[in-house]
């Protein structure tokens, strides 16, 4: 038999690794869905000298590969693996950060922002210690289009803000799977409370109701009470404390007559501390 802490803690990870694919899925969807209207943009684009017709055809056409790639990505979350599909994801991200601008800018300009994005979304959709990974995979690429550039000394600064990011990714993800294990835990402990509730109340062999101290109101009672007593659940609840209260001193009926209606404070529990 699995112990029950061990049940909990697969139950936890089964829910994450859910959380982690609902996320991925919807990031997907988003690229496509982005992806589709760039291409539809590009495919009626003018040239002009700005953007000549080989630009707008390269263009058109690494739009078209990223599509591909998302949709292929969503096929091997889907069948194979959701860490093996969230690791392409974030390649195909850096990728394409590496590619999207002049080399000036990819390594000290604007392009580092987008080098970003691929950090946080491996801090979500993978194991929170991802996002390092991410962010060395970027400051590799930008080293090498530094190397590639003619430039002498690396672009630390850009490598020391997407490892900050990455740290941020990290942080943020942890403390969300932390939140995850604590509600996990609360909804457990929820349960188990119902349960005893149950087993005390509920499933009682004894007749027991539950009134409000403000108006003596019944609010609850159990399947006994509604046996014994003949009242119905309904006709219950619409009841009061003084509606159903027989004295003790009220006569016992006999064995051979039929059982009287009413609560006796002998054989039935009235909770009066229940707050409603």
């Amino acid at each position: 038999m699995i112990p029950p802490a061990v049940q909990d803690d697969a139950h936890v990870a089964l829910e994450d690794r859910e959380r982690r694919r609902s996320l991925l899925n919807l990031l997907l969807l988003s690229m496509l869905v982005v992806g589709g209207l760039a291409w539809i943009v590009l495919f009626f684009a003018t040239p002009s000298p700005e953007l000549t017709v080989d630009d707008i055809r390269v263009m058109i056409h690494g739009v078209l590969v990223i599509i591909i790639a998302v949709a292929a990505t969503y096929v091997i979350a889907r069948w194979i693996s959701i860490e093996l599909a969230g690791g392409l994801l974030v390649c195909l991200l850096v990728v394409a950060g590496a590619i999207s601008d002049s080399p000036e800018q990819v390594t000290n300009g604007r392009a580092v922002v987008f080098f970003a994005l691929p950090v946080l979304i491996a801090g979500l959709i993978l194991p929170p210690w991802a996002s390092f990974v991410a962010a060395g995979l970027c400051s590799v690429a930008i080293y090498w289009i530094g190397v590639t550039a003619g430039q002498r000394v690396p672009a630390i600064p850009s490598m020391i803000v997407l490892f900050f990011i990455a740290l941020v990714a990290w942080l943020f993800a942890h403390s969300m799977n932390r939140s995850n294990a604590k509600l996990h835990l609360a909804v457990q402990e929820l349960r188990q409370r119902e349960a005893d509730f149950r087993v005390l109340f509920a499933d009682n062999p004894l007749p027991m109701c539950v009134a409000r101290t403000s108006d003596a109101q019944l609010i609850e009672v159990n399947e006994a009470a509604v046996r014994h007593y003949g009242y119905s659940r309904d006709e219950f609840l619409g009841l009061k404390v003084p509606d159903v209260l027989v004295e003790i001193a009220a006569p016992v009926p006999s064995s051979n007559q039929l059982p009287r209606r009413g609560l006796t404070m002998e054989n039935s529990v009235i909770a009066q501390n229940q707050m409603m």
